[in-house]
């Protein structure tokens, strides 16, 4: 695997909808990439309890400079697909050209009938 803990980013920003005291300060989102979504179902394929299998997020509180927003704060976010040393067995072997499932070949496509020439006025 090129990168073990490959990264990620999003935000949360202020909650602009919150109506109650129980609802969230904060909402947002963070990217999964193809590489972080890959490690989590291989540990998850792998056996690995669901309680341990996560993202480690960092936040950094950052401010907005353009826009009509210019000037708010909000939470960078970026995410690790993390997991102990002790799952690193699930990562070592790259598959086989042969371990790889086939794909369903294309259909051989068909031959056009194509109009004698002496159709054409041209």
């Amino acid at each position: 695997m090129a990168d073990k803990f490959p990264q990620t980013k999003g935000g949360l920003w202020i909650n602009e909808n919150k109506k109650a005291e129980n609802h969230p300060s904060m909402t947002g989102h963070i990217l999964i990439s193809p590489e972080q979504l890959k490690i989590l179902v291989t540990l998850h394929r792998g056996g690995v309890d669901p309680e341990k299998i996560k993202l480690q997020i960092g936040a950094w509180t950052r401010t907005i400079s353009k826009g009509e927003n210019k000037g708010s704060k909000f939470q960078y976010l970026q995410a690790d697909a993390y997991y102990p040393s002790e799952y690193n067995h699930l990562f070592e072997e790259e598959a086989a050209p042969g371990d790889i499932e086939e794909s369903v070949p294309a259909p051989t496509p068909k031959p056009i009938d194509s109009p004698d020439d002496d159709d054409f006025p041209f």
